[in-house]
């Protein structure tokens, strides 16, 4: 039986609306970055920015700005951003609103491949690409389980849930043994941490393999879009258009994947922002359409950011995984639509 996409929160918009959500969603996300621009080890103001900007300032804020400051909020939107439109892409091809990028078992895979990096001891230099290569890992895992299951043809879409839930577990499970092999004063710290999510160790080098990896599969998802839009009406519609399910459902996946990764692999495993990011952006008047997932990248650009914000900022001289954060908001939303729905003879 082909599933139903009425379990996936969507409405119509007219054009007019979509774009003013848009512009507004990016003008915060840009007044969100010069602010946390500001804060940090090595604090700037805002005239300090301006100079930087200007190239007056040549001295030690310009080498913090551009060496540290700068990377790592540019990441931070990235981050987001990648997050946020794959869990869009994802909710919209599996026609589940709780799907998430994490369905794909490249979390579990990124952190495995990061984990086994640091009990080698390897230069942090390698650990990225060491780590997104544990994510390709799981992603061919995952195509070659779907593909010898046989189960891989009109409707393959429990076959992927399924598969990207064994994917996970058993990377998970690795994950488990590596921490039990690991140093527990160093290098298990440096494992819990990672998996925690942090954009305190980003540099120009790791924000420019971050985007390398990520932002060409991040485009073409964004040319794909109305593919993946076909795919949540069922394939019997698909194959009308010609759209062919099995291809189209294995390249998302695949750039969904690669876009990951590539994000996971340089900043850690970031919670929940795949799946927060597509309902949030329908509430401020999205829909799952042309336009959807620019939007997506907004939203999520502008949680991460604030979230890495308040990471550094919440309590003085200490930084906290950004994780923490994005989940409390994660947490909130939700309680918040669970709170507002109604349910029989009650509701908040």
């Amino acid at each position: 039986m082909r599933p139903s996409t009425a379990s996936l929160p969507t409405k119509t918009i007219s054009p007019r609306s979509l774009r003013k959500a848009k512009a507004a969603v990016f003008a915060v996300l840009a007044v969100l970055s010069v602010v946390s621009l500001r804060f940090g080890g090595y604090p700037l103001t805002f005239p300090d920015l301006l100079r930087i900007v200007s190239g007056k300032e040549t001295g030690t804020a310009a080498t913090v700005f551009f060496g540290l400051r700068l990377p790592r909020v540019l990441t931070a939107i990235l981050a987001g951003g990648v997050l946020g439109v794959t869990g869009a892409v994802c909710q919209t091809v599996f026609c589940n609103p709780l799907a998430s990028p994490d369905i794909t078992g490249v979390a579990s895979g990124c952190s495995l491949g990061a984990a086994a990096a640091i009990l080698l001891g390897l230069p942090a230099a390698l650990r990225v690409p060491v780590s997104f290569a544990g994510g390709i890992a799981a992603l061919f895992l995952l195509l070659l389980l779907v593909r010898v299951s046989g189960r891989h043809g009109a409707e393959p879409r429990s076959t992927y849930l399924l598969a990207g839930i064994l994917i996970s577990a058993a990377a998970d499970a690795g994950l488990m043994v590596l921490k039990t092999a690991a140093d527990p004063e160093r290098e298990l710290a440096a494992i819990e941490y990672w998996t925690m999510g942090s954009l305190a160790s980003v540099t120009a080098e790791k924000a420019l393999t971050a985007a390398c990896f990520s932002l060409p599969p991040l485009l073409l998802l964004l040319l794909f879009s109305r593919q993946a839009l076909i795919l949540s009406r069922g394939g019997e519609e698909a194959r009308a258009v010609g759209v062919s399910p099995s291809v189209w459902q294995t390249v998302l996946l695949l750039l969904c994947t690669l876009s990951v990764a590539g994000v996971v692999s340089a900043v850690g495993v970031i919670g929940f922002v795949g799946l927060i990011v597509p309902h949030i952006a329908l509430a401020l008047g999205g829909s799952r359409g042309r336009g959807f997932l620019p939007l997506c990248f907004g939203v999520g650009g502008i949680l991460t950011v604030l979230s890495d914000l308040l990471a550094r900022t919440v309590i003085p001289g200490a930084e906290l995984p950004v994780s923490i954060f994005c989940v409390g908001f994660a947490v909130l939303w939700f309680a918040f639509l669970f709170c507002r729905r109604k349910g029989g003879e009650t509701e908040c």
